[in-house]
């Protein structure tokens, strides 16, 4: 819409309808939008202001500002997901009578988790007789070691997961057969559990989708190189999941 000379309040005005959801997105994206209308060359023709604009999301970082702003309404979006996932299965465990969790272990896992990793933790919901038992044992329970400071499984950045057992196997076996019984180590820890990853992926999809617009508009050699470099971007990462 700068390129196309647009006003400012017709600007913001479909920055407004865009980013509803976002306020604080709005209010970034309206300043960039401001700014961008005093610093473009009218005596340019929009092929070549769209090249000094893209350059200038660069050099200014508004990219990085707005980054920012997305990476944390994702973040959040992840992680409610990932807490649901986390709900449903404890949930589906209660109902199936399983009461215990083995956590799995990775060799090239986060200094400060390694020591809970590989062993097993009970629910703190179980039965009386279960809670007891687990006490005795020493175990930790499962809502202790989720929960702060440790925050095993539940940081954004953590490649760890559970499996729930049944009082019957925890009793039969020790953590290191469990592990081996239930294949829970891995020399690479599970990247796909690592929230950062999913938004990283989704920060250069949107980074791309906007490139693509501008391209269809203007198209020249500076846009084009930037797409082919997001595309190997999103497919290096996409690899990695």
């Amino acid at each position: 819409m700068v390129l196309d000379g647009k006003n400012i309040r017709e600007i913001h005005k479909k920055i407004y309808e865009i980013t509803l959801k976002m306020p604080k997105m709005y209010l970034y994206m309206s300043k960039v939008a401001s700014k961008s209308k005093k610093t473009l060359d009218n005596r340019k023709n929009k092929t070549e202001n769209a090249d000094l604009l893209y350059l200038l999301f660069n050099k200014m970082q508004y990219n990085n500002g707005a980054k920012k702003l997305i990476n944390h309404e994702l973040m959040e979006k992840a992680e409610k997901e990932k807490d649901k996932v986390i709900k449903d299965y404890i949930s589906d465990s209660r109902e199936a009578n399983k009461w215990f969790y083995l956590a799995s272990s990775h060799t090239d896992s986060a200094k400060d988790h390694a020591p809970y990793q590989g062993r097993v933790y009970y629910d703190d919901k179980a039965p009386e007789e279960i809670v007891r038992w687990a006490y005795r044992k020493g175990l930790y329970s499962i809502q202790w070691v989720m929960g702060d400071p440790v925050w095993f499984i539940t940081r954004p950045n953590c490649r760890h997961f559970f499996k729930s057992l049944p009082f019957d196997i925890i009793k039969k076996y020790n953590n290191k057969e469990l592990t081996r019984k239930y294949k829970m180590h891995r020399m690479v820890g599970d990247k796909s559990l690592a929230t950062p990853r999913r938004v990283t992926v989704e920060e250069y999809e949107d980074r791309l989708q906007m490139l693509k617009s501008m391209y269809r508009e203007y198209q020249t050699e500076h846009l084009r190189r930037e797409m082919q470099k997001i595309e190997l971007l999103i497919k290096k990462y996409k690899n990695l999941l």
